[in-house]
């Protein structure tokens, strides 16, 4: 029976395969023998046809191998030349890697057309066509609800068939789901296997199936088990019965405490990255095998009790994860983190003489930035922990944002100014498009046409995605249900529409810009336009590739959209046309990102360090940089483009030597200012507090706390202008996170307590601590309601728990801030508080 797979293999082999192959053929067969019935005759025929299989298989793999090799040599010339542009305009090839990573702002061919702008770009791109498709056809609502979660996973597992049966449920909504969602995902395998992945799509797959590991580890291995176990496919997994057990065992210690053993090529959806050997093709026994379920209702049920998302949320995610692979190989090819450090140490050896490039060479930053490409920063040392850590912030997100639109309107505009300033428009037309930008967005959901180019330019579907959130914080996912409520309190906070709005408009403005340059070969664009467009890899062969891909409005203007660039005739015209939408994608996404200072992978790998969630030092540095993300993404993408978008390769240069856009500068400092101010006024009129006046005393407070306010590090303004924290906490507490203060705070009631019971001293314990509660409950301070909130419940609970507080309160504040009340408190409520809320109104 051997000598007979030995036959199949030679004859299938021609020569093709190495003695070791050979060997590993044989070596697996036999361990298919030893697992089999014993049915002899049976066996002889399916080992056989398996032989045969497996040295196709391994054929297949070497004529990967070596597709492999070649698209590792190209994309390693590519990041070498792209090191030597860096290297002719910054004086340091560090910046080539790391334009190549997360994107820099001098301008060079290729300087933002980064893993992370191409990635972002093709997920926004993919999701809005996606939610355009379900939207036009009527079930984008019946998509995002859970009543229909079944039939929509059983008609994905259909069509994921061979030969699909096409009778999988009765309800054509599903089908009609299943179908839009089914496209997209093969259209995400296509783009990732020319990208040099080897994906094979299997069959029987809804999709990336999550685990809820707080619920595996409270309900215990056994329960797991008994309800995973006979929902396994066993015999597609080729485990034997007698090792199903360990094999589970395994699967869940791996998954609760996040210590994977090597999972080898392929991901949790059991799709194949890349080939090694027939080994591997054969499925060996190994720590690394993917869960597989039986049916459909098996994945649902099971997702149900231990899945972590909904089925919405994890197809959109199985779509991001596809673009994120996709991206990463197009730039570091099929193994990335080789690559990267293969092409680090040529450019040591390269610039050995030069000390100071060798040194920029080995800064931790490029593996800090690595990390948040590849995803490995976001991998749980201790799930547990992390996961706490992520509620706690998304907490306290929700007890202290309520105001961030205040923070944002004005703000906001000078940064859109700012962007269209660096796209080529002049100061009156750059501050008129900030004007514009809201606006435009709003409108564009009024007509069908035009809001069907935003969603195809993937412009202000962030809402959809629930990413409104990553203005503020250092992103890391919140927990299932968190992640609800987030999404719900930016909605309400009005802040995810607003940027949204923005982002769109921006998005429309840039579309129609490139639509009316489109009857322009490359020479008769803009230069402005062509500098900007070659720092995404858009060059005269790119341009030419998507300059037709026009789209018009109910109005007849018209813009380019990356998705209607006509489809390559061969596999070379399809890589070409891949690589042209992926720029012109990743141009849209990261301007309008720019637009309103959203955080990219740069502005990540500063704030969380390279360091994983679970740990002592990723979540403290998590908690420390809570609220940070938008003034960071102010400095290093606003005003960074401000001063080294013109080509200025040192700070001396750009402002000592004029080379930075001095005037776009001065617009942002005084228009920022301006807008910072009358956002400290907003808050205090949304307090019931008249707003502060300017005297001379206080001028040159109120001017820093509007800059810092205006440059989006609001919540220092605030304490400048004498609104940092009732309990007195210090700026450094304040510095260190809202976690931070809300600790400190809760010690000074204790403290307080203490006073109160061994000293016999009366703080206003019970009033701060009525007050603490309130600052810590999410949308309880949500702007428009915190007044209202104030007067009917808060003041009356702080009067009652201790009369005169709220006198005492005014007194505080006309001698802190020299500010007074629209209606003081204590005249709407009588001493000693009461269920007559304006009683003591005279």
């Amino acid at each position: 029976m051997v000598d007979n797979c030995l036959a199949a293999v030679d004859a299938a082999n021609k020569g093709r395969l190495n003695d070791d192959q050979l060997a590993e053929i044989v070596a697996e067969m036999q361990a298919r023998r030893d697992r089999a019935a014993t049915n002899l005759d049976a066996l002889d025929r399916h080992l056989f046809n398996e032989a045969e299989q497996l040295a196709a298989d391994a054929m297949r793999a070497a004529k990967l191998h070596k597709r492999s090799t070649m698209i590792n040599v190209i994309r390693e010339a590519e990041l070498l030349q792209l090191a030597a542009r860096a290297d002719g305009a910054t004086d340091d090839p560090s910046l080539g890697l790391e334009a190549a990573m997360v994107g820099i702002n001098t301008p060079f061919e290729g300087s933002r057309a980064s893993v992370d702008a191409k990635a972002m770009g093709i997920i926004r791109m993919d999701l809005g066509n996606l939610l355009s498709e379900l939207r036009q056809a009527g079930v984008a609502a019946k998509f995002r609800s859970k009543m229909y979660e079944r039939e929509i996973a059983q008609e994905l597992w259909d069509l994921s068939l061979p030969e699909p049966t096409g009778r999988a449920t009765d309800s054509k909504d599903a089908k009609t789901i299943a179908a839009i969602v089914h496209k997209y995902r093969r259209r995400a395998i296509e783009r990732e296997n020319r990208a040099g992945a080897a994906i094979r799509y299997r069959s029987g797959y809804v999709t990336r199936q999550t685990h809820d590991i707080g619920r595996m580890r409270r309900q215990g291995f056994e329960a797991w088990r008994d309800e995973i176990g006979p929902r396994m496919d066993w015999d597609t997994m080729e485990i034997p019965r007698d090792e199903r057990a360990k094999f589970l065992r395994s699967a869940y210690r791996a998954m609760v405490t996040g210590v994977r053993l090597n999972i080898g090529e392929t991901d949790e959806t059991g799709m194949v990255f890349a080939f090694k050997g027939p080994g591997n093709l054969a499925k060996k026994e190994s720590a690394s095998r993917v869960l597989l379920f039986r049916s459909a209702d098996d994945w649902y049920e099971y997702n149900q009790k231990f899945g972590r998302a909904d089925l919405n949320e994890g197809i959109l995610a199985d779509i991001q994860n596809s673009a994120r692979a996709t991206a990463l190989m197009d730039t570091f090819g099929t193994n990335p983190r080789a690559m990267f450090d293969r092409v680090r140490d040529k450019l040591q050896a390269q610039h050995g003489d030069e000390t100071g490039k060798v040194d920029r060479l080995k800064h931790g930053r490029l593996d800090r930035q690595f990390a948040e490409i590849d995803g490995t920063v976001n991998i749980s040392a201790l799930p547990s922990a992390a996961a706490w850590g992520r509620g706690i912030r998304a907490w306290q997100s929700m007890s202290k944002l309520g105001g961030a639109l205040l923070s944002a309107l004005g703000t906001d505009q000078f940064l859109v100014a700012a962007e269209r300033r660096a796209q080529g428009r002049g100061i009156a037309l750059a501050l008129a498009d900030s004007v514009r930008a809201p606006i435009k967005g709003i409108m564009a959901l009024t007509g069908e046409e035009r809001r069907a180019a935003a969603e195809m330019l993937g412009a202000g579907i962030d809402g959809a995605m629930g990413d409104a959130v990553s203005r503020f914080s250092a992103q890391d996912d919140a927990p299932g249900r968190m992640s609800k409520l987030l999404g719900l309190f930016f909605k309400y906070n009005g802040l995810g529409p607003w940027s949204d709005a923005q982002k769109r408009g921006v998005g429309l403005m840039m579309a129609n810009d490139l639509a009316r340059y489109s009857g322009q070969g490359w020479d008769g664009l803009p230069a402005t336009t062509r500098e900007m467009l070659s720092t995404y890899g858009i060059t005269a062969d790119r341009w030419e590739l998507v300059r037709g891909a026009t789209f018009a409005d109910e109005d007849g203007r018209r813009y380019l959209v990356p998705d209607l660039v006509p489809e390559g005739a061969d596999r070379a015209g399809r890589r070409a046309r891949d690589d042209a939408v992926a720029a012109l994608a990743a141009y849209y996404s990261d301007r309008t990102n720019r637009a309103i200072a959203e955080p990219n992978a740069r502005t990540r790998a500063i704030q969380r360090r390279g360091l994983q969630p679970g740990t002592a030092q990723g979540e403290a540095i998590r908690f420390f940089m809570q609220f940070k993300t938008f003034p960071i993404s102010v400095i290093l993408n606003t005003l960074g483009g401000i001063t080294y978008g013109r080509g200025a390769k040192s700070l001396y240069a750009a402002f000592i030597r004029g080379e930075a856009d001095m005037q776009a500068l001065a617009l942002f400092i005084a228009g920022s200012t301006t807008a910072g101010f009358l956002s400290m006024q907003l808050k205090e009129i949304a307090k019931g507090r008249e707003p502060r006046e300017i005297t001379e005393k206080n001028i040159g407070e109120i001017i820093t706390a509007s800059a810092l306010q205006g440059g989006a590090l609001g919540i220092y303004g605030d304490f400048l202008f004498g609104e940092a924290n009732r309990f007195g906490s210090s700026p450094i507490e304040t510095l260190a996170g809202p976690f931070a203060g809300a600790g400190s705070d809760a010690i000074t009631i204790l403290q307080q307590l203490r006073a109160t019971t061994f000293r016999g001293e009366q703080p206003d314990v019970a009033a701060d601590t009525i007050r603490f509660v309130q600052s810590n409950t999410p949308f309880l301070n949500v702007f428009y309601a915190k007044a209202a909130m104030d007067y009917l419940i808060i003041y009356q609970l702080q009067e009652m728990a201790n009369p005169g507080y709220l006198r005492r309160m005014e007194k505080r504040m006309r001698r802190q801030n020299d500010q007074e009340f629209f209606l003081p408190p204590s005249r709407a409520i009588p001493r000693g508080g009461g269920d007559r809320v304006f009683e003591g109104v005279r």
